[in-house]
């Protein structure tokens, strides 16, 4: 984002949450074009700072803009999914087992009773604590430059997830035992273990989401308008 008063960065920061929020949730789709007029007209939104967030956006390759021609919403790819998990194989397994031993016992605790008692009920939930459970893994290493690329990491994970795979029982009793198995080996004080069974989770994921996204329509041309 680029510099200006207080006032103007924490309207483009509000306007970037907002949006973020509607893309992730996928209400507004991959793919949907998208025009300043109408979100300003939707919003209430400034056009300096809606533009500064779309440009953001953009940066966090969940925008495409196109001169002269229009916006959209970036769309999902097969392509974009390898690059997304081939990230996550490479930093999350690497953290895990370098610090395994640091991880509080009781939040790991924690975390197998929320998986334990997850429902296919409240797709949010399930959501909400998946992104939770990645994003702790991560924070132990207090290196902030590596919990905001992996946080720009899990919102694409994220969009994938609630536009393509929708967790029912079958995908909840899929995903339970692989989270169950990192917990548990990170509990026995085990780090080879936690590392292969967070690397099997992983795959498995990019499995399930190329699956999902097999018969979705992808416009991979780039353009829009």
């Amino acid at each position: 984002m680029t510099r200006g008063t207080a006032s103007e960065i924490g309207m483009t920061t509000q306007i970037y949450e907002y949006l973020l929020e509607k893309i992730q949730s996928c209400e507004y789709p991959p793919g949907e074009e998208i025009n300043e007029k109408t979100l300003m007209e939707d919003t209430g939104f400034g056009r300096t700072p809606l533009r500064e967030a779309l440009h953001a956006l953009q940066r966090d390759g969940l925008v495409e803009i196109f001169p002269r021609k229009g916006m959209r919403i970036s769309p999902i790819t097969t392509s974009g999914i390898n690059e997304i998990f081939q990230l996550r194989l490479l930093i999350e397994p690497e953290i895990v087992e370098r610090y395994a031993p640091l991880y509080p016992r009781l939040a790991l605790m924690d975390f197998a009773d929320r998986f334990d008692q997850m429902t296919a009920e409240n797709l949010q939930d399930h959501y909400a604590l998946d992104l939770d459970f990645h994003t702790f893994l991560m924070q132990i290493t207090q290196n902030q430059r590596l919990i905001s690329v992996h946080r720009e990491i899990m919102i694409h994970t994220q969009r994938l997830s609630r536009h393509a795979v929708k967790p029912g029982a079958a995908q909840l009793e899929q995903d339970r035992p692989e989270h169950l198995a990192i917990i548990n080996a990170l509990l026995a004080g085990d780090p080879p273990r936690a590392r292969q069974a967070l690397i099997s989770h992983i795959n498995q994921s990019l499995v399930t989401a190329l699956r999902a996204l097999h018969g979705i329509t992808i416009d991979e041309q780039p353009t829009a308008g």
